[in-house]
C-alpha cells in the first residue's frame, strides 16, 4: 500500500501568524525554521503538510514559552475558522447534530484519517487515530484540535460544560492546571486515539442561533467538495485505526474488526486482499507501529507497554520486538531516541 502524505487546510492556521507576532515572535522566521513559508497559510483553502503544521505548533510552543500553546490558540480562535467544515458545525441544530457532521465532514479539513463518531445510551464518542505518516510532535496540534471540539460544545450548551474524558495520544501536556481548566478532570494521556466523550445531557442540547436554511445549503456544498477530493484510503486504514484502540483489551480479531466495520470476516479478508495486505499482517504492522511509537515518545514501563499492545506478559513483547526491529524492547527505544536526538541537532 502506498503511503500518502497527510494534509491539513491552512483554515486550521487562521490568525496564527498574529497571535505569535503577539507574543513577540518572529512568525516568517518561525514558520522558515518549521519549513513551512508563511505565505502558505494565506489561503485557507490551501493543503498543508500536517507534520509540518505539527512542527510550526511545536516550534511556537518553545518560541513562547507556552508549553500548552495548542490550547491558546484554541481559546481565541473564530468559530467558523475552519471554512465550510466549521460553518456547518456552528449551524446545526443539536450538539449530537454537531459532532455527526464533524465526524462525517472531517475529509474536508484533512486527509487521510477518519474521524469516528460512536453514540451509546450514556452519550457519545468522537475520535480518531493520526495515520502511521504521521511523525510530527503530535501534542500541541493533538490538543488543540480537542480544545476547539469543546468550545463549539460550550458555544453550543454551556460555558461550565465538561466532556465525560479525553484521551490524547502523546505525554502528558506540562500546563497541569490550564488543561484542567479547559478538559476537566479526567484527561487520559498516551491513549491510542485523540478522543472526547459527551454526556447525553450535552449531546441533547440545542442551539437555537443554528440556521435552519443555511444548514441543508451547507450540506450540499460540502457533499459535493468531499466527493471532488481524491480517493485518500481504503478499508485497511480504517481497520488499522480500529485495531490501534482495540489492542489494550485484546479485542483485535479478525471478527470483532470485521463486526465494527459492518462486514463479515471473509468480506473483509477479500477487500484488504484488494489493498494487498491481510488482517494478519495489518494486525502486525498496527501493533509494530504503536510499539513504536509508545518507546520513542513515552517514558512507560516496558510491562505497562505490553499491555497496551495486547500482549498478556513482556516476555511476549519481547519475542515480537526482536522479530520487528531485531531488539529487545529496551535496546530499541535508546536507539530511537538516540537517532530522535541527532535530528534535532
Amino acid at each position: 500500500m502506498s503511503i500518502q502524505e497527510p494534509t491539513v487546510r491552512a483554515s486550521v492556521l487562521v490568525g496564527f501568524d498574529r497571535f505569535l507576532t503577539a507574543r513577540g515572535v518572529d512568525a516568517a522566521k518561525l514558520f522558515r525554521d518549521a519549513g513551512l513559508p508563511l505565505a502558505a497559510i494565506a489561503n485557507p483553502e490551501n493543503k498543508l503538510s500536517i507534520n509540518s503544521v505539527m512542527a510550526v505548533m511545536n516550534e511556537a510552543a518553545q518560541a513562547t514559552g507556552d508549553p500548552c500553546l495548542g490550547l491558546s490558540f484554541a481559546e481565541q480562535f473564530p468559530v467558523g475558522g475552519t471554512g465550510v467544515l466549521g460553518y456547518l458545525i456552528k449551524n446545526s441544530s443539536t450538539v449530537d447534530e454537531a459532532l455527526s457532521t464533524v465526524a462525517h465532514f472531517a475529509g474536508l479539513l484533512g486527509q487521510p484519517f477518519d474521524v469516528h463518531y460512536d453514540k451509546d445510551d450514556e452519550g457519545a464518542l468522537l475520535w480518531w487515530c493520526w495515520p502511521s505518516s504521521v511523525i510530527g510532535p503530535k501534542d500541541q496540534y493533538t490538543s488543540f484540535a480537542l480544545a476547539l471540539l469543546l468550545f463549539r460544545v460550550r458555544y453550543m450548551t454551556r460555558e461550565d460544560w465538561e466532556p465525560v474524558f479525553v484521551e490524547m495520544p502523546h505525554e502528558r501536556l506540562a500546563c497541569k492546571d490550564k488543561a484542567k481548566r479547559i478538559f476537566g478532570e479526567n484527561i487520559h494521556y498516551n491513549a491510542e486515539r485523540a478522543a472526547i466523550r459527551v454526556d447525553m445531557a450535552a449531546l441533547n442540547g440545542t442551539f437555537p442561533k443554528a440556521d435552519g436554511l443555511l444548514k441543508p445549503i451547507l450540506q450540499k456544498f460540502g457533499e459535493r467538495l468531499i466527493a471532488e477530493e481524491p480517493a485518500s484510503h481504503g478499508v485497511a486504514s480504517e481497520a488499522a485505526a480500529i485495531i490501534r484502540v482495540h489492542l489494550p483489551d485484546r479485542l483485535a480479531s479478525l471478527e470483532f474488526i470485521a463486526g465494527k466495520l459492518g462486514h463479515s470476516p471473509r468480506a473483509l479478508q477479500t477487500m484488504l486482499a484488494d489493498e494487498a495486505t491481510t488482517f494478519e499482517n495489518l494486525l502486525n504492522d498496527t501493533r509494530k507501529l504503536r510499539a513504536e511509537e509508545l518507546l520513542k515518545d513515552t517514558d512507560l514501563p516496558l510491562t505497562d507497554i505490553a499491555i497496551m499492545l495486547g500482549f498478556s506478559e513482556l516476555s511476549s513483547f519481547t519475542r515480537a520486538a526482536q522479530r520487528w526491529f531485531a531488539a529487545a524492547p529496551s535496546a530499541h527505544r535508546q536507539k530511537l531516541r538516540s537517532v530522535s536526538k541527532d535530528e534535532a541537532r
